[in-house]
């Protein structure tokens, strides 16, 4: 949450777009989508909708799709920040195209918006993984 704070101040944008199947948190603004893509407001039950109103999501790998939401935001608060897991959704589970985060960050740049990893459990996976080769 407060990643999203500092880049809704950093650009003076309200719009965050997260990708579906992509876990951060259990705060409101980031749980629709949540797990597997494409499950909308499932896991979502209970927020109040209005808590989402500044919150669009895109499939993963959806290329076209995330150039879409930054146009339909640019008419309505543009795009502060795009959550992504690197690895992809549930820490890898769900991967992401080699060139998508590539891609991610070159529109981030193009349209002013921050683009904000999301990777503390893949983060510890990868050194344990390595620490665990090296022992």
């Amino acid at each position: 949450m407060a990643a999203l704070r500092i880049a809704r101040a950093k650009t003076g944008y309200l719009k965050i777009i997260k990708i579906d199947g992509n876990y951060h948190g259990w705060g409101d603004q980031t749980v629709m989508g949540l797990h597997i893509p494409g499950t909308g407001m499932m896991m979502a039950e209970g927020i109040p909708t209005e808590c989402l109103d500044n919150t669009m999501t895109v499939m993963p790998n959806d290329f076209d799709g995330l150039r879409k939401a930054f146009e339909e935001a640019k008419e309505n608060g543009d795009v502060a920040a795009v959550l992504v897991e690197a690895n992809g959704g549930e820490a890898g589970t769900h991967q992401v195209h080699p060139d998508w985060n590539k891609f991610v960050r070159e529109l981030c740049d193009e349209y002013g918006a921050l683009m904000i990893m999301d990777e503390v459990i893949t983060g510890f996976r990868l050194v344990e993984q390595c620490v665990g080769r090296l022992t």
